[in-house]
């Protein structure tokens, strides 16, 4: 009876799937995904930009597995940094009114001082994407893969 084995490596994760993985396959792989989760993460972090330190903060490296699967992912955002999805991607914000949603009139401090608006007109703006994943990822794609199925055939040689 043959297994069912495949290997997925998108933009932010590697996963090696089989039927059932034998003890000594499951070890290899955890060892590279493991591996590179760290490398990854490392490298990610570097990449991430720094203002306040909300959006390097929600990076995070993580592998889990059972019997099936091995997955080693990064990924960013969250609540705190809701905005991470368009630093990686980039956005084109188009122009609209800011108006305030309790009070008769928005409050803040402009150039000229202290400034009350019933509306303020935002020209839009344009984010660049910065490619902090898969900037780190996409170099090293092929690699990863190499290396989860040289120690998958390590693991069936040493089975064989």
């Amino acid at each position: 009876m043959s297994k069912l084995f495949a290997i997925e490596v998108d933009s932010h994760r590697a996963v090696a799937r089989l039927d059932a993985l034998p003890e000594r396959m499951r070890a290899r792989l955890r060892s590279v995904v493991e591996v590179w989760e760290v490398r990854l993460l490392r490298d990610v972090l570097v990449r991430a930009p720094y203002r306040t330190g909300i959006y390097a903060e929600s990076i995070h490296g993580e592998v889990t597995g059972d019997q099936t699967y091995i997955l080693g992912s990064v990924t960013a955002g969250g609540k705190q940094a809701f905005y991470a999805r368009f630093l990686e991607d980039g956005a084109n914000i188009p122009a609209h009114e800011i108006r305030p949603s309790t009070k008769k009139a928005l409050h803040f401090t402009g150039s000229a001082g202290e400034v009350f608006a019933r509306v303020v007109h935002s020209p839009g703006a344009h984010i660049a994407p910065r490619d902090v994943l898969q900037g780190a990822f996409a170099p090293v794609r092929a690699q990863i893969a190499t290396e989860i199925r040289a120690a998958v055939m390590g693991a069936v040689t040493e089975e064989g």
